[in-house]
């Protein structure tokens, strides 16, 4: 299904938000990861990626790589997600700010960035001009930060996992987004203690991030069903998936995500940091956006699967190499 930018969903969901808000009913996102293998998972850089919509075709068929997980489709509207720690939101406001839900007033931590619709920009990137209004120690102007005491609290015993939205509308090529993401975990004065990033090439880079180091994604694929391997990669249609594959859309309906992200060593490292008094400074960016409002949001009860073997960007071609020349398109549209 194609997206499109749409003023009166977003207007929609936030009367749900506010029917939500009065009855008091909670709308955690609830997800099992399914296994990290080389079908489900591919990395770049220091992050993990698994397509939640391969994860549900597989899982339905039975596929054990894919077994236990879900359930899908996580649902990402904004009535869905007011009570996650948003990082990007088509809509912001009161009613889907990070405090008084799911943080208390008073804690430490952004509220969220708003992504633009393809109308009005077709990139994002977190800057001091559209920096959230609330401030706080640890807080710096251009990205979003959280003290990672409330993020464990918040957390819960669950993973630390990044849940995104993709938007795009059109078919083959223009359903294409490059995306880049840096996670620096910083102390009070804001100084980098470690970092971890989400790009193609390794370690973290220096602000402005090359566009050659954006990780593309596009819409329709098949994935052969025995190697993992993706074809048909921006153009697929169901009927070009062969028997017994997967066809997967990377671009489902305004209301559903498509991606989820995580990080081993974030994860590993994270209550030690947050006995140190750290805070997490998230920086993400990205171009190539033609309809509206990316979302991304850290999942409060989201369980991550132990590791088989976390494969390399080229077993993979999830978001992989075969879509680089994607990439080289995009840039020169850039």
């Amino acid at each position: 299904m194609f997206k499109r930018s749409n003023f009166k969903i977003f207007k929609a969901a936030l009367i749900m938000v506010s029917a939500a808000l009065s009855t008091g009913m909670v709308q955690a996102t609830v997800l099992q990861l399914a296994p990290i293998n080389t079908l489900t998972t591919t990395t770049y850089n220091g992050f993990q990626i698994q397509s939640l919509d391969l994860n549900q075709q597989c899982s339905a068929a039975g596929d054990a790589r894919c077994l236990p997980s879900g359930p899908y489709p996580v649902q990402s509207s904004p009535g869905q997600i007011y009570d996650q720690a948003i990082v990007l939101s088509g809509v912001v406001n009161p009613q889907v700010n990070n405090m008084p839900s799911p943080f208390p007033n008073g804690s430490s931590v952004d509220n969220p960035f708003e992504t633009p619709n393809g109308a009005t920009s077709t990139s994002f990137v977190m800057s001091g001009a559209n920096e959230p209004v609330n401030t706080f120690t640890g807080d710096k102007p251009g990205s979003w930060e959280v003290k990672l005491s409330d993020l464990v609290t918040y957390l819960n015993g669950h993973g630390l996992v990044f849940l995104f939205d993709n938007n795009q509308q059109g078919g083959a090529v223009n359903q294409a987004i490059s995306i880049w993401g840096q996670v620096n975990i910083t102390n009070a004065a804001g100084v980098s203690q470690d970092c971890v990033q989400f790009s193609l090439g390794s370690g973290c880079s220096s602000l402005p991030p090359s566009l050659a180091s954006y990780v593309p994604a596009v819409g329709n694929y098949c994935v052969n069903s025995v190697t993992g391997a993706s074809y048909a990669i921006g153009t697929a249609q169901s009927s070009d998936c062969s028997a017994g594959d997967y066809y997967v859309n990377d671009n489902l309906s305004t209301s559903n995500a498509e991606y989820a992200v995580f990080s081993s060593y974030l994860n590993n490292n994270l209550q030690t940091w947050a006995n140190a008094g750290y805070f997490m400074s998230v920086d993400v960016r990205y171009f190539g956006n033609n309809a509206g409002y990316e979302q991304l949001w850290i999942c409060s009860e989201c369980t991550i699967a132990p590791t088989n073997r976390v494969p390399e960007p080229d077993s993979l071609a999830l978001l992989g190499v075969g879509l680089l020349g994607l990439l080289s398109v995009r840039r020169r549209r850039h």
